[in-house]
């Protein structure tokens, strides 16, 4: 992995922000959670990233986690191949 797009809100994504910077990891993005679930509610359609075979989305969400995860997979998104938990 070369690059990362965040995926969450507030103090948690920033910290993970500061993170990669000793790593050979870039921070591509962040993607604004709550801009996600505010587009599922309205039955927008979310912009995502379009992901190249280096980089993944990390979701750093801890309350909005399941409702996030289950949306990527139905983008047809695999866990661990396109997108990884925050744990």
């Amino acid at each position: 992995v070369s690059g990362i797009h965040l995926c969450g809100e507030g103090d948690l994504t920033e910290v993970l922000s500061f993170c990669f910077t000793g790593f050979k990891i870039e921070l591509l993005s962040v993607i604004p959670e709550k801009d996600l679930l505010d587009d599922l509610e309205q039955n927008r359609i979310p912009t995502l990233p379009e992901l190249k075979s280096s980089e993944l989305i990390m979701l750093a969400s801890l309350e909005h986690r399941t409702q996030l995860a289950e949306f990527l997979l139905q983008k047809g998104l695999r866990k661990n191949q396109h997108w990884i938990l925050f744990s």
